[in-house]
């Protein structure tokens, strides 16, 4: 072929640093678990242990899965409406059929299955929606049921007989939240989406390993919240599980500046070696940047705890900090193409727990509930050493942000 002179491409032109956009979708991905606490609590419905963490790993799972076909299928030129709709409408049943499964051998009330279905269902829709950017979709749906239930919690704290929500009220509008939500992603489909498409191989693998691994940080955070809460979920203890939760704004805000600091660095660097250094201390510098403020959100929800005359166990407050970070961590390597490297490492967190939960239970016969958070905080501390040991390898290869 012809020789021909073009201009050089600018790679990191498309990627932005983080701003207050990522705080503002941060904030969105906390509202759902707030109209779900406040439905339950208008209710007067307690649910049985282990309802929110199936829920909640299932749900992270399929919406990992979905999350990245839709993004497949948008660098590809494809439309994503096939994925969008039929991975809503497959996480719900497929999460309605686990939940009544489990209901029929450990129990815990009717309503049990369809929590776990409809919780999977509006996470698959969530992720898809954000995949497509529809932020003001997202927005527009959840807002109802996130002022009805600001309302009910003022009613509740300032006790004022002016005014009252019904507890049926606060159901009703977050009903309404999730079939308005549903509709969101039938209307933004694009292309066929009634038609279901056939998924090439590598499509496959790629959705099954980001469901392992949205599987395995849903049973971590699952793991701390059960621990803090001894199930019931109704203690100011249960804190100990949402500093991760409350900085996930925060979290996106890092991880993108380090990927424009890594884009800028590819940019700009003459050698290798360069482009090592550059992109070493871009990572550090996000790193400790998220890791602070996740200690200080530790610390802010410790105050409010201790203000409402509970302690959080420091145990797991410690493993919710090393999980966030463990997360931050995960999300820059397996954008650089090597989630098959995160997948090891939560494998290998894995191990650890098992393996020393067995030898506890062989020499002392029980485990107690403190040992069972040394255990978990272990376990995630083993995982975060294992990625930060790999990020050199990884990090630091040009191809892999091309």
């Amino acid at each position: 072929m012809a020789f021909q002179v073009v201009p050089r491409r600018q790679t990191g032109a498309a990627l932005r640093p983080g701003s207050l956009a990522d705080l503002g979708r941060g904030v969105l991905y906390t509202m759902p678990a707030l109209t779900f606490a406040t439905a339950l609590t208008a209710l007067h419905l307690r649910l049985a242990w282990w309802v929110s963490p199936l829920a909640l790993v299932f749900g992270w799972a399929v919406s990992q899965a979905v999350s990245v076909l839709c993004y497949s299928a948008i660098g590809r030129g494809d439309k994503p409406g096939c994925v969008m709709v039929w991975g809503m409408v497959f996480a719900g049943v497929a999460a309605f059929g686990l939940g009544t499964g489990v209901h029929l051998m450990l129990g815990g009330g009717r309503w049990t299955a369809t929590v776990v279905g409809a919780t999977a269902m509006y996470l698959s829709a969530f992720a898809a929606l954000l995949a497509l950017q529809r932020v003001v979709v997202i927005t527009a749906t959840l807002l109802p049921s996130v002022v009805v239930s600001l309302l009910y919690l003022a009613h509740r704290v300032a006790a004022a007989d002016t005014f009252s929500v019904d507890g049926r009220v606060v159901l009703g509008v977050a009903l309404a939240s999730l079939a308005l939500t549903a509709c969101g992603v039938v209307y933004c489909a694009s292309g066929r989406w009634w038609r279901p498409v056939r998924l090439a191989p590598h499509d496959r693998r790629a959705a099954a390993h980001h469901a392992l691994n949205g599987m395995c940080s849903g049973v971590a955070v699952a793991a701390v919240f059960v621990l803090s809460s001894d199930g019931a979920g109704s203690s100011y203890r249960s804190l100990a599980a949402f500093p991760v939760m409350i900085t996930l704004g925060a979290l996106d805000w890092h991880v993108r500046s380090y990927q424009a600091r890594a884009a800028r660095g590819l940019n700009t660097a003459t050698s290798t070696t360069q482009f090592r250094r550059t992109v070493m201390r871009a990572f550090a510098r996000s790193f400790l940047s998220y890791v602070g403020i996740l200690l200080a959100a530790a610390a802010v929800l410790a105050v409010v705890a201790s203000a409402r005359g509970s302690r959080l166990p420091l145990v797991l407050v410690g493993a919710d900090v090393l999980l966030g970070a463990t997360l931050f961590v995960g999300l820059i390597v397996s954008a650089c193409t090597r989630i098959d490297q995160v997948l090891r490492c939560w494998a290998l967190g894995l191990v650890a727990f098992g393996g020393s939960l067995i030898t506890f239970r062989t020499v002392f016969g029980a485990v107690s509930p403190a040992t069972a958070q040394v255990l978990i905080c272990g376990a995630i501390g083993a995982t975060l050493v294992a990625l930060l040991a790999g990020t050199g390898r990884t990090l630091t290869v040009p191809s892999r942000y091309a």
